[in-house]
């Protein structure tokens, strides 16, 4: 029972890591298409 329990414990883990892994990855494409667009707008009249 507590082996189950300490399977499921590392798995909600793992797949918890792979949600965070996945919003900074998408996290930093936002800050780099608003870096870009921000960049472009400086560069040019429109973004």
């Amino acid at each position: 029972m507590e082996a189950q329990v300490l399977i499921k414990t590392i798995v909600s883990n793992s797949q918890h890591r792979e949600h965070l892994f996945s919003v900074n990855f998408l996290g930093y494409f936002i800050f780099k298409s608003i870096f870009l667009c921000y960049y472009w707008r400086v560069n040019n009249t429109n973004c």
